[in-house]
């Protein structure tokens, strides 16, 4: 009982990083579309 607690929390934690990773790497394309959108528009004027 003890071991599969502690394999699932592994997971578990597995999962928060990934979940980080991934909101970290969503907020980047986020601030890189809203760059490249600002630049097209400046490339415009």
């Amino acid at each position: 009982m003890f071991f599969y607690y502690s394999s699932l929390k592994k997971n578990f934690y597995k999962l928060e990083l990934l979940k980080n990773e991934f909101s970290i790497c969503f907020r980047f394309m986020k601030i890189y579309s809203f760059v490249n959108m600002n630049h097209k528009i400046f490339q415009q004027l």
